[in-house]
């Protein structure tokens, strides 16, 4: 790990509890639980499993969950690339714990390139969803974000803010 990503993390050591919550657990779908309950009992390769193929049926909450076992490399090797891949493709279905994560991930440049500005606008397409799903935890992650890119000292000029503005009104969700 570079001397620039462990700087960037002990500025999220104060937020990794909220930041890295753990997987999501949909309770209309029997074997998204069964990988929720794997993945509590340390079976991450299992859990693994049966998100994959949850994923690849459409399910937002098992690429987030995906996405968890590549930060975290949890039954995966770590990479954090293909964790914002997967984070990416929940945010794009409308998981706003999700699209904070990407915010979060824009943020501080890992797993994918610094921008301020695609930070600034997934805070605000995960603020409008999570007004549609009233979850404390994304709620929580929204106001350290916001802290984050202030401790992190990306500024962004009056242009920038309307562009991720603009951006982030025009985005719709894809299902």
């Amino acid at each position: 790990m570079s001397q620039d990503h462990l700087q960037k993390l002990c500025l999220l050591l104060p937020f990794a509890a909220a930041m890295w919550i753990s997987p999501v657990a949909a309770d209309h779908v029997p074997n998204h639980v069964e990988g929720y309950d794997y993945y509590n009992k340390g079976a991450f390769s299992k859990a693994f499993q049966m998100w994959q193929r949850l994923a690849n049926e459409g399910s937002a909450n098992a690429e987030y969950n995906l996405g968890i076992l590549y930060s975290r490399g949890e039954g995966v090797i770590q990479d954090h690339q293909k964790a914002f891949e997967w984070f990416h493709r929940a945010a794009r279905r409308g998981l706003a714990a999700s699209q904070i994560r990407i915010a979060a991930m824009y943020a501080t440049g890992i797993g994918v390139e610094t921008s301020p500005v695609d930070a600034y606008m997934w805070l605000l397409i995960g603020e409008r969803s999570h007004q549609t799903t009233k979850n404390t935890e994304v709620k929580i992650l929204h106001q350290q974000i916001m802290e984050l890119i202030r401790q992190m000292d990306l500024k962004m000029t009056d242009e920038d803010k309307k562009t991720a503005e603009r951006r982030a009104r025009e985005w719709l969700p894809s299902r």
